[in-house]
């Protein structure tokens, strides 16, 4: 397909969309250059705007030429083309002007006078803004330029003004689309002759790099030090990935070890309170009964045998009576009042 739109009516909804539609087809089919070719007086701000946000987001390489007259809003389509890639014909002119306001008021409320003046203001200034972007002059100069005029550029002018970067010629033509020039007529000696046979591979890479500045071997030289460098990043990350699952396993042993570890801690521990705890018992400090109650009191032997080294022996280890708790010395009969022992605890010291 030949990849082609032609802007030769003035902007509206209806034709913006559908030079956006084409935009977006010719998108889908592949990445070569569409050409947009303009030969317009301009036409309605919101249509401008629906094709320059399609122009501007689109992946392929735009080519505009303009083909007579690129005037108000088709200026812009026109200037928004491919840097390097906006072509004119000799005689085409590009026509810049302030927004023009078309509109009834008679009748309008104030209020809304102001607020559609308000709008159009808006409008104003983005339209100076992109194209003061596509051209390459500041916003104050194209203000100064297009206030109160209609600014005509002729094909040169345009170039020099930032708005077009060519004028086309037969020869551009060719070398466009990539045909062998072969010799001069035999008519005038200047017009050259197209050779059906495409260029080959030598001959493509040196018009690229002549004619565009793209050095394609120089291109192919970075796209191969990058592979280089992507292949060195990746065996990087694999490495890193092997020690950072070697540094999981040591830190999940060491958790494993230091949890073994703590184990055996509280239980050589808990055999020591055991121990501090029998001996209190023999030497009549605490009573055989409360050893869950003392176990659970102290966190550690050491702590236990602090708080009863001063202790007396809370029960004689001879107390007097008949037996079975009918007669108690005085210490015993006080500990068994406060609750601190037990009948049966004390019958088992009884004689």
């Amino acid at each position: 397909m030949e990849r082609e739109i032609y802007i030769t009516e003035n902007l509206t909804k209806d034709s913006a969309n559908e030079i956006v539609r084409l935009l977006k087809v010719f998108e889908q089919q592949g990445n070569n250059p569409i050409k947009v070719y303009v030969n317009c007086y301009g036409g309605e701000l919101g249509a401008l705007f629906t094709v320059l946000d399609a122009m501007k987001t689109c992946t392929c390489e735009i080519i505009t030429v303009n083909i007579g007259e690129a005037d108000s809003a088709a200026s812009l389509i026109f200037a928004a083309g491919t840097k390097g890639k906006r072509y004119c014909t000799e005689n085409s002119r590009v026509m810049l002007h302030e927004v023009h306001i078309f509109t009834d008021i008679n009748g309008e409320p104030l209020s809304r006078v102001e607020a559609n003046l308000k709008e159009w203001q808006i409008h104003q200034e983005r339209y100076i803004a992109e194209l003061a972007g596509f051209s390459g002059k500041s916003v104050e100069q194209i203000k100064k330029d297009i206030t109160g005029k209609d600014l005509y550029l002729s094909a040169q002018e345009a170039i020099a003004y930032g708005v077009a970067d060519k004028v086309v010629t037969l020869d551009d033509r060719v070398r466009y689309q990539l045909q062998k020039k072969g010799g001069v007529t035999a008519n005038d000696g200047k017009t050259p002759v197209i050779k059906e046979n495409q260029m080959n591979k030598e001959e493509m890479l040196a018009a690229l790099k002549k004619e565009h500045g793209v050095d394609v071997s120089a291109l192919q030289k970075q796209a191969d030090e990058a592979a280089k460098l992507k292949a060195e990043l990746e065996a990087v990350k694999k490495d890193n990935e092997k020690l950072t699952a070697s540094k999981t396993d040591l830190e999940a042993q060491v958790a494993e070890v230091k949890k073994t570890v703590e184990t055996t801690a509280a239980e050589l521990e808990a055999a020591k309170k055991e121990t501090a705890f029998n001996e209190l018992v023999r030497a009549g400090k605490e009573f055989a009964s409360q050893k869950e109650t003392v176990l659970k009191t102290f966190k550690t032997a050491a702590d236990m045998q602090e708080f009863y080294k001063d202790r007396p022996a809370v029960l004689k280890t001879q107390a007097t009576g008949k037996g079975n708790g009918e007669v108690m010395d005085e210490t015993t009969a006080k500990l068994i009042a406060e609750g601190k022992i037990t009948k049966e605890d004390a019958d088992k010291y009884l004689k």
